[in-house]
């Protein structure tokens, strides 16, 4: 979990008043470390129930953030650089 929650960022903007923080997990970094396949199935394989809530924010972060990199079919670079998909 420390290994993947290193590649998560925070982007930040504004509506008015509001201010809106959201979470990324860096593709292109990730994937210049290991097989983005790879950590996706290394994240299946945890339960979640069996580690603390810190790192089960992690796990759920990164399995969504893999989930969206792989049904958009973009490099992790184009994916990185297109955070207006949310």
């Amino acid at each position: 979990m420390t290994f993947v929650n290193s590649f998560i960022y925070q982007t930040h903007s504004s509506a008015g008043r509001v201010l809106q923080t959201k979470n990324h997990l860096s593709m292109k970094s990730l994937s210049e470390w290991m097989d983005l396949n790879d950590v996706a199935n290394r994240l299946d394989r945890i339960k979640e129930e069996s580690v603390s809530e810190e790192k089960r924010e992690v796990i759920k972060l990164a399995r969504s953030e893999l989930q969206r990199f792989k049904s958009k079919g973009l490099t992790p670079e184009q994916f990185d650089c297109n955070r207006f998909f949310d």
